[in-house]
């Protein structure tokens, strides 16, 4: 069913690049093991590492002009960072679109989502990597001055050793939610 779900969102001209969703993996990225580490940029200009973080963490990708599915996402991500319940949570916001996506612009975006959201950008080829590393696909596609990022649209909820707990298509707020207060008392979701 989740994979019927995950299905039905994805752009009919996208499935070569969009990564197959089996249970808790994708395409080589399994829930329980380490996350990859990566290094980039935060919206503060200051060096951020996810190795160095030791908090909860839901690591998305997206970019700042996507209207379609970023933004919803990033409202739903919102609302968790506003939960008392969740006050060690924080979010790590990786802009598939380091040429517009400045550290001016993501400063800029990031400042009403409060303290505990950050947003990261890095170059072109790092991006890739890390993406890569997290089994995202994305594609960059340009016709007469616009450009538009297709993507995969998976939320990583990484705890605080750096070991992918779970992941969700669509950054499922209540699904998040519930796994991650299951995570801090200590249960098995």
């Amino acid at each position: 069913m989740l994979l019927i779900a995950a299905a039905a969102s994805i752009p009919a001209f996208l499935p070569a690049v969009v990564p197959v969703l089996f249970g808790r993996s994708i395409q080589g990225l399994e829930v329980g093991r380490p996350s990859p580490d990566f290094e980039m940029r935060d919206h503060r200009g200051r060096a951020w590492r996810l190795s160095e973080l030791r908090r909860p963490v839901v690591v998305y990708f997206g970019y700042t002009y996507c209207v379609n599915v970023c933004q919803p996402a990033l409202g739903r991500l919102q609302r968790l960072l506003r939960d008392p319940a969740l006050g060690e949570l924080s979010v790590a916001f990786i802009s598939l679109d380091p040429k517009r996506d400045t550290p001016a612009r993501l400063a800029d975006f990031a400042g009403p989502f409060g303290e505990r959201f950050t947003a990261l950008t890095s170059t072109e080829a790092n991006v890739r990597s890390v993406a890569r590393a997290y089994s995202l696909a994305f594609d960059s596609r340009c016709m007469e001055g616009q450009c538009d990022i297709v993507h995969s649209d998976f939320a990583y909820l990484v705890d605080r050793e750096g070991v992918i707990q779970f992941l969700y298509p669509g950054a499922n707020e209540t699904q998040i939610r519930n796994d991650f207060l299951a995570l801090k008392a200590g249960n098995d979701p």
